[in-house]
Formats: C-alpha cells, sequence, structure tokens
C-alpha cells in the first residue's frame, strides 16, 4: 500500500513564523532521500535551505516560488509506491499541520534577545568587501557562435546545479560548466540557465512599451469575450477600464490584475511605477526598527575625530608590514578598547536588570540583497588589527552569499555602522536591540583645525552614538566617545 508523505516549512529558531520560498531544487517525479536539499526559504534572516525528512517520489508541489507560508504548512506531497491524483488531491485537502512543529525549532538559535539580532543600521565598510552586481537580464537569445560556445566543455554532470537548472540547460544544450553559478552553495540555479541562454524576457518590461504605443483614451466596445482572470475582471469595472484597452501578459494571452494596474496608471496619467514584494527580511528590518523607535528612548552624542595618525599608521602597516587594513578595522578595535575602558556602556537593558557583558563582541552592519545583516567579531578587544581585517573580510564575504551561520551574526553587544565610504559626514542609527548602543560612523574630510592658536588642515572624521537612556547615561557615553577619540587619534596605543 502507497504510503503519502508531506514536506512542510521547517521552523529554524524560536521567532520563525513564516518563509518565502525562493527556488524549489527538485521537481516533481523526482526521487529523495531524507536529508536532501529540496527548497530554499528566506526567512526573516537569511536563506536556510529545507531538507527531506522522508524517501520517495515528490508527486505534487503545493506551493510556488515567491509565495509566503508558515511554519510547518504544506510546501509538497512524497509517495511511496504508486498513488493516483485522487490521493494525493485527498491528501492535500485534509493536511493539517503538525502542532508539534510549530513550536519546536530544527535549531537553537538562542533566547529570544539574541533573535531579535537582525540589521538595524546602515551598511558597514564591511572590511572593503566588494558586493559583484548582477547584470541585466539578456532579451535576445545568445548569436549562433554564442550558443556554440556554450554547448561545449567537459561532462557536466558533477556541476552542482538544481533540478530545474539542469533540465533548463539540457533543453537548449547548454555546458553547465560554462554558466557562472550564482546560488547557495555555488549551485547553479534556474536563473542562471535562463540568463545564459537568454531566454529570461521580462513581461512587465514588454507590457510596458506596449501600453506606451498606446493611446490614453478609453474604448467602449464590449470586452466580455476578452479572455481575463475573474480578479482582473471585477478590478476593471470598478476602475470603468474596458479589458480592449489593456495589454495581456497572463498565460494563454490572458488578462491579469496586474495588466489592469498598469492600464490604470496609464490611462490617469500618473508617471509609471513599480512596487516590490517585501522579502521576509525586509519586514522584520521594518518590525525592528519600529519597536526600536518606538520603545527605546534614544539620545545622541557627537565627537569629532581627527584621525591623520590613524591614516598614516594604515598606510604603513599595509606598506611595509604586507596588511590588508581598512580604516573601519581600527575602528571596531578602538571600539572593543572603548568598552574595555569603559564596560558600562557594553550593557543591554532587560527590563529587570541591566547586562553587563565581559567581552566585547562586535556586530557589523554590512548591506546585503533586501536588507542589512550584522556579523559579530567575537571578542574583539583580544585581537589583533590583522586578526579582526582577516576575519571581518571573511565575515562580509560570506554575508553577501548568504552563508552565515546564526550564531555568526546573532549576540553581538555593540553595533558599528559606517557610511563614511559614501561620503556622509554624520549620521544618527537606531539602535540594534536589544543592545543599548550603536555607533553611526561618518567620512573623514580634510577641515580647519585649530592647535596651539593656529588654523592648520586635518583629516576629520565625526562620529555619533546613539544610546538607550534606560541603561547608558549621557556622561558614560560622553566618556566611551572621550575613550574611542583617544584610541583613534594615538592609534599605537591599540598595539600595546
Amino acid at each position: 500500500m502507497s504510503k503519502l508523505h508531506a514536506l512542510t516549512v521547517p521552523k529554524w529558531g524560536m521567532s520563525m513564523e513564516e518563509g518565502e520560498l525562493i527556488e524549489w531544487r527538485v521537481d516533481v517525479g523526482d526521487q529523495i532521500s531524507i536529508g536532501d536539499e529540496f527548497v530554499d526559504i528566506e526567512t526573516s534572516k537569511i536563506v536556510n535551505t529545507a531538507e527531506s525528512s522522508c524517501d520517495g517520489t515528490l508527486v505534487r508541489i503545493v506551493a510556488q516560488p515567491g509565495e509566503i507560508h508558515r511554519v510547518a504548512m504544506l510546501l509538497g506531497v512524497v509517495a511511496q509506491g504508486d498513488v493516483t491524483e485522487a490521493e494525493i488531491d485527498a491528501f492535500v485537502e485534509n493536511f493539517e499541520p503538525d502542532a508539534a512543529a510549530l513550536n519546536k525549532p530544527l535549531v537553537s538559535e538562542g533566547d529570544d534577545s539574541a533573535e531579535r539580532q537582525v540589521s538595524y543600521g546602515a551598511p558597514a565598510q564591511a572590511a572593503e568587501a566588494a558586493s559583484t552586481e548582477t547584470p541585466a537580464v539578456a532579451d535576445k537569445a545568445p548569436t549562433a557562435s554564442a550558443a556554440a560556445s556554450l554547448a561545449d566543455g567537459p561532462d557536466d554532470s558533477g556541476v552542482k546545479a538544481s533540478v530545474v537548472a539542469r533540465r533548463i540547460a539540457k533543453a537548449h544544450n547548454i555546458n553547465l560548466n560554462n554558466v557562472p553559478a550564482t546560488g547557495r552553495n555555488g549551485r547553479v540555479s534556474k536563473q542562471d540557465v535562463e540568463k545564459a541562454a537568454g531566454v529570461s524576457v521580462q513581461p512587465a518590461r514588454k507590457a510596458k512599451q506596449a501600453m506606451a504605443e498606446q493611446p490614453a483614451q478609453r474604448t467602449t466596445i464590449d470586452d466580455s469575450r476578452i479572455a481575463a482572470t475573474p480578479v482582473a475582471r471585477r478590478l476593471a469595472k470598478k476602475l470603468n477600464i474596458n479589458l480592449h484597452d489593456v495589454t495581456p501578459t497572463g498565460r494563454r494571452n490572458r488578462v491579469t490584475k496586474e495588466d489592469i494596474e498598469q492600464a490604470a496608471r496609464a490611462l490617469s496619467g500618473l508617471s509609471d511605477y513599480s512596487e516590490v514584494a517585501l522579502s521576509g527580511m525586509r519586514k522584520t528590518i521594518a518590525a525592528r526598527l519600529s519597536e526600536s523607535k518606538q520603545t527605546i528612548p534614544h539620545y545622541r552624542v557627537s565627537v569629532d575625530i581627527e584621525i591623520d595618525s590613524l591614516l598614516a599608521q594604515r598606510k604603513y602597516m599595509n606598506a611595509e608590514l604586507g596588511h590588508s587594513l581598512s580604516v573601519n578595522d581600527f575602528i571596531i578595535k578602538a571600539c572593543a578598547g572603548a568598552l574595555q575602558r569603559v564596560p558600562a556602556v557594553n550593557v543591554q537593558y532587560t527590563g529587570d536588570a541591566i547586562r553587563q557583558f565581559e567581552q566585547a563582541d562586535i556586530s557589523m552592519a554590512v548591506a546585503i540583497d533586501g536588507g542589512l545583516i550584522t556579523p559579530v567579531i567575537r571578542n574583539a578587544g583580544n585581537k589583533s588589527l590583522s586578526q579582526i581585517s582577516s576575519e571581518a573580510k571573511d565575515l562580509a564575504k560570506r554575508a553577501q552569499t548568504g552563508k552565515l551561520t546564526v550564531d555568526e551574526f546573532q549576540g553581538g553587544s555593540f553595533t558599528i555602522s559606517n557610511l563614511g565610504m559614501y561620503g556622509v559626514d554624520q549620521f544618527d542609527a537606531i539602535i540594534n536591540s536589544p543592545q543599548a548602543a550603536i555607533l553611526a560612523v561618518g567620512a573623514g574630510k580634510e577641515k580647519p583645525v585649530v592647535r596651539d592658536g593656529e588654523i592648520t588642515a586635518a583629516t576629520v572624521m565625526r562620529v555619533s552614538m546613539s544610546s538607550d537612556h534606560r541603561a547608558i547615561d549621557g556622561a558614560v557615553a560622553a566618556q566611551f566617545l572621550q575613550a574611542l577619540k583617544g584610541f583613534l587619534e594615538n592609534p599605537a596605543s591599540m598595539l600595546l
């Protein structure tokens, strides 16, 4: 007798409630085993890969990429043995989420305070790690010579690729060795192969161009025979739009809800715009920012720091000692030293007490695709500048590719947010709850300063610290900034 099993949204951490499907790694008809990766899911923090808890054949995909589903909800159905469509339909219709799975995480992500460590600052100068821009998707198929070159190459059976990507590559005679991989863990994704084949034409762009060519006037011809989804037809009636005035982009040339919205903008004379659905990470950032701003009494203290000696020290260490240090590495080291000098800043407010940490775990805000994340330099006070530099580069690189583990971006005690590389003079950052302080770093710029009664030029960098007034008093914040200023203006003191 055949058995049916459910593939569901796993729970990664106590606070996880939902996830957005990114890409299926298997297709209907594929055999999967326990532990096989079957789908990528984006949570509020990072893209994770779900693993199968059963053996068998995937017989039904229930959830589609782009959809958001709650923990323990049905994603797909796996069968052991022969099964009928009626049996699969009944299984899907009668599926009930496992109550235990709703509350028990697959992996421990720490307590609730650590769970809130999603980054809220601006992107740091992440150890000078460069992000790679994705080229625009091709609108035309490759030339004959380009297609031939894509087909050539050694056996690609060992190339890591999703099942869908491999199927598309076979259909277009593409050797996977010729396709740059951008998927998780270096896998070739469906989008990678489509881009190489030149088949991923963007319907929205075509619709926009076609709509621009239509006159902005309303047609009165009967549109009852125009193919359209029920939602699109209701919306068209509500907005008084004739379906003859709409360019269809749906399957089988049907008018969709999005087509009606596009037509409404064109007929109303409004400027074109597009809407991008919020990712799980962006929703969490928005929620945490709002909560932090509304519940934590922020106040800010700023100071100007002259960094000419620091720049000279950095130049010497990089050129003569073979290091590759960034200004941000010095700032991380200096903050760790200042937290050791003024431990009253290295704290969290818990409601009933103030939790003071013994070591400086520095979170550095890094911009990633779709949001921000804060990888942590653990025990930075006991690490050398070169160790901090190496670790920061590694963390920033893996943050960009979604390869950080949970413990690498949670649990910091103080955050640095650096916008200096963008030429920003000064800004105020929102505290990365449950921490009690965040340092906003501006650009170092040449400015006139007074020394011994004489005006001279100096490279000045302004830093501003946002603090939680429930845990850190103004005098304490000022003491911390003075300690930080001392380290950065006398960088040799950090080397002792």
